[in-house]
């Protein structure tokens, strides 16, 4: 609940709810042997690259003036130790306010390694530049498993199409179980449920449209207003892209 409110609390501006739209386990394994080379470390990426959008900064002038969404948040969980040694997650500290923006990182990059132990968790924009880094060689005649094992959520912006599609991925019944704040979070939330022999669920699936405050009852504003006593239309106005 800490991890979803401080989630919350960045992209909430944006949208009415925010969505889960990645969930992975990104695991750095160790070479085999002595005489193996250890994979290369992961290209360094945005995560919110998946969207064309995410580079309208450069289209809209780069001021600090101007208040660009951010698209996403990512979370990684630590189920083992991350070291400098075992490919902890490498981070572009600042990358976030780059313009113009770029998907292509400068070969100069300055990189601080997010060292944390077992149960840790670090959060970094979806406009972060980071990647996994490189496992160290192995030791010969060292047998241990120094995997470098992490889980990785991704939340989104409501409205933003999800990178995993946990309806195909998920059985009904599994999901049935799950708790509410979960259930939405994967946005199996809505409104008209119906059972049929080839679709059971709600029919609406899209909570995030409505009133101001993300009612039921549509009246054109599709995106969380800033000053919510304005006039439905000019909320319109000001709100759509």
């Amino acid at each position: 609940e800490i991890t979803v409110g401080a989630v919350e609390s960045i992209l909430n501006p944006y949208c009415k709810r925010i969505i889960l739209g990645t969930c992975s386990a990104i695991n750095v394994i160790p070479p085999p042997n002595a005489s193996t080379l250890p994979a290369d470390a992961q290209p360094l990426h945005r995560d919110d690259s998946m969207w064309d959008g995410s580079t309208w900064i450069n289209r809209m002038g780069c001021s600090e003036d101007i208040d660009t969404p951010h698209f996403s948040v990512s979370v990684m969980w630590a189920v083992s130790d991350f070291t400098a040694t075992n490919g902890a997650t490498r981070v572009a500290l600042g990358s976030h306010k780059e313009c113009p923006r770029s998907h292509q990182p400068d070969p100069d990059l300055k990189l601080t390694t997010a060292v944390m132990s077992k149960g840790s968790v670090l959060l970094w924009l979806g406009s972060t530049y980071h990647g996994a880094g490189s496992h160290a060689p192995r030791e010969e005649g060292e047998e241990d498993d120094t995997t470098r094992r992490g889980l990785l959520f991704i939340y989104n912006l409501g409205y933003l199409r999800s990178e995993h599609n946990f309806h195909n991925s998920m059985p009904l019944h599994v999901i049935q179980t799950l708790p509410d704040k979960l259930r939405d979070l994967i946005g199996y939330a809505g409104t008209n449920a119906i059972e049929h022999e080839w679709y059971t669920g709600p029919v609406y699936t899209q909570p995030y449209l409505g009133g101001p405050a993300g009612s039921a009852a549509g009246n054109g504003v599709q995106f969380k207003p800033r000053n919510s006593a304005a006039p439905p239309t000019e909320l319109w106005q000001q709100q759509t892209l």
